[in-house]
């Protein structure tokens, strides 16, 4: 009888501190996850840590017996971290900013649409601005049938012309010597300037600008060693009016651009390529912030420099 009591009192006390150290444990998973929560809310917006990582936490301070029900809360806390991310990307919208990047678009190049009939001896086609003044003619085709050119948006003159409204008209010629008008049409012909950014970090000797198309194929070339203080430390910016290899307009769609600078040893010196415009609307892709440019570009938030004032740039603090 008392061994049996002697057993009966030992068994208590045992399963008690079970208990306790099981309460302790998941008190201190607890502590932790809210830790870690607090750590998620107030990291580096413009550097937040990914997923992965976060997970690789979480499974490092949680026991297998809690996981599945902590993953759930930790699901919920990315998503509102997602939320909070994409608002906070959203606040940008309106402002000019520069971040890294190395993509700019050029607008499609207009086309004239033209129909030549038959017996048609010389067609051309004559394009004037939105005050009727005579910027440039075309010599078309005089084979009959449907036929377009392109206009390069520059005078007869070589002159660029400014965006706005256009119009062109035919003018034929038959084999009989007889003249003809025919007004065609109009079309809106859009700025193709661009603002090539580039950040070197120090003096160099030389320095190019390369363009290529969407291929990889290189279509165009800048030389920078002319103009004084773009071979120095800093940002720099360069306009570009879309021109390849022998002056040339560059059909519309998107490229890429990159510096190529050597200091006075020839040796190469890696600089950075940026691109700049006004915040359309901030969005999150692939669990990322976004901020979206227009023309089909947007940067990584990550990515932000600068905000663009009109007379200098405001670094990111």
């Amino acid at each position: 009888m008392a061994t049996t009591q002697a057993i009966s009192k030992s068994a208590v006390p045992l399963d008690a501190k079970k208990k306790k150290r099981e309460g302790k444990k998941l008190d201190m998973e607890n502590i932790g996850f809210q830790l870690m929560i607090k750590q998620m809310m107030n990291q580096n917006p413009m550097n937040p840590q990914k997923p992965k990582d976060m997970s690789a936490t979480f499974f490092q301070m949680n026991s297998t017996k809690n996981q599945t029900a902590q993953l759930e809360k930790m699901d919920k806390v990315i998503e509102k971290m997602d939320m909070m991310m994409g608002v906070q990307a959203n606040n940008f919208k309106g402002q000019e900013i520069v971040a890294k990047g190395n993509q700019f678009v050029l607008p499609d190049l207009p086309k004239m649409a033209y129909e030549i009939p038959e017996g048609t001896k010389v067609a051309m086609i004559h394009v004037f601005n939105d005050k009727n003044d005579h910027v440039k003619t075309y010599i078309g085709e005089s084979t009959p049938g449907k036929h377009d050119i392109t206009f390069d948006g520059f005078n007869s003159n070589g002159a660029k012309l400014p965006e706005g409204n256009y119009k062109y008209v035919l003018e034929t010629e038959n084999v009989s010597g007889v003249a003809q008008s025919q007004k065609l049409g109009r079309f809106d012909l859009k700025n193709r300037s661009q603002n090539l950014m580039y950040e070197l970090p120090q003096n160099v000797e030389k320095a190019t600008l390369v363009m290529s198309n969407e291929e990889g194929r290189i279509v165009g070339a800048m030389n920078l060693d002319g103009p004084k203080g773009h071979l120095t430390s800093g940002r720099h910016e360069i306009p570009f009016e879309g021109l390849g290899q022998k002056g040339v307009p560059l059909p519309g769609g998107k490229y890429t651009f990159r510096v190529k600078a050597w200091d006075a040893e020839n040796q190469e010196i890696q600089g950075e390529t940026l691109v700049s415009g006004k915040v359309q609307w901030g969005e999150m892709k692939d669990k990322s912030p976004m901020l979206n440019l227009g023309n089909g570009l947007s940067v990584p938030l990550s990515d932000y420099r600068a905000t663009r004032a009109i007379s200098m740039l405001t670094e990111q603090p």
